[in-house]
């Protein structure tokens, strides 16, 4: 029996024992039934809440994602389990995760219809996900021309998508860069440019992104928004933490005079984007509290890091400790 299986009200449900086991060995079955989105949503709230390991949940979706037809349910997944996987698995095992997603999507990819939106949303996901050396060499070959999936259209944006992971994992230098940008001298090509720039994984390059974000006289951006807002992109990579450390207590250093002194709405977008959420660990809430009472910055920005350190940070750091003793 499965409580509020038709989802006609909001309500957490949690699975027993037996209960959890049945769904772990049969969600391939009913993948795209309302019941099977309760007991999805159920999972994921059990991981959240540190109760499911991380490393369980990813290895559920990812034996399951080529089963999901419906195009909603399969996104709002594998955008979850992908978070799950960065966020909520040990360190240890977090590559694992990230890979073990990237091959169910290479997989997907394969069978996916030619010029289908299956096929396209595969390949923008692998394009956020990929580590391995093989997934990587896919995406320079789709860059470059040299494979070619049927149907698929690699347009200008899609290439920027596939440059910008392939920048961040070092998969690519920055002379490509210049030559992508030659062949889209736009408004977006330049914003895109900043990105990849931003992302490239040295600590030079992070330095000088920095140094960019932040004006001379500490008092206005650098440059335009949208600017600011491409370069916070790739600087706050995802997959990035070790190169980002360095920079959460400069966030926490700034942000309340940039709150004071920016444009209200590049100002809550550096709060929200340079805020270190890769950077995961006790010492990122401590510099959050620290600020908080230090600082006593204005309620709108005080419900933002309280909002990104007691949920976001301890909750990922209660997910990571319930993941290690899997």
């Amino acid at each position: 029996m499965l409580v509020n299986d038709d989802d006609l009200t909001y309500a957490k449900i949690r699975f027993d024992d037996r209960s959890l086991a049945t769904v772990l060995a049969g969600a391939a079955h009913a993948a795209n039934t309302l019941p099977a989105g309760v007991c999805w949503t159920a999972m994921w709230d059990m991981c959240r809440d540190g109760e499911l390991p991380a490393r369980d949940y990813v290895r559920l979706v990812a034996g399951t994602l080529d089963a999901i037809d419906d195009p909603g349910m399969l996104e709002t997944l594998l955008l979850q389990t992908v978070a799950v996987a960065r966020d909520y698995a040990a360190p240890s095992w977090r590559l694992t995760g990230l890979r073990q997603l990237a091959d169910a999507l290479h997989r997907m990819l394969v069978l996916a219809p030619a010029g289908s939106d299956r096929q396209l949303f595969c390949v923008q996901m692998l394009a956020g996900l990929a580590t391995s050396d093989e997934h990587l060499t896919l995406l320079r070959e789709l860059l470059e021309g040299a494979t070619r999936l049927p149907g698929l259209r690699v347009d200008t944006e899609l290439r920027w998508l596939l440059l910008r992971r392939l920048i961040s994992r070092g998969a690519s230098d920055e002379s490509t860069i210049g030559e992508h940008l030659r062949r889209d001298r736009t408004a977006a090509g330049l914003r895109h440019a900043a990105t990849c720039r931003a992302a490239i994984p040295t600590a030079a390059a992070k330095a000088t992104t920095w140094r960019l974000l932040m004006a001379a006289d500490g008092q206005q951006p650098p440059t335009s928004a949208a600017m600011v807002g491409a370069s916070l992109t790739g600087f706050a990579d995802l997959d990035q933490a070790d190169l980002l450390e360095p920079y959460a207590q400069r966030y926490f250093d700034v942000i309340v005079a940039i709150w004071r002194d920016w444009p209200a709405g590049l100002a809550r977008r550096f709060a929200t984007a340079g805020y270190p959420t890769p950077v995961i660990s006790e010492q990122t809430v401590a510099m959050t509290d620290e600020c908080l009472s230090r600082d006593r910055p204005p309620p709108a920005l005080s419900t933002i890091l309280l909002e990104r350190a007691r949920d976001d940070q301890l909750r990922a750091l209660r997910a990571r400790s319930r993941d290690s003793r899997a």
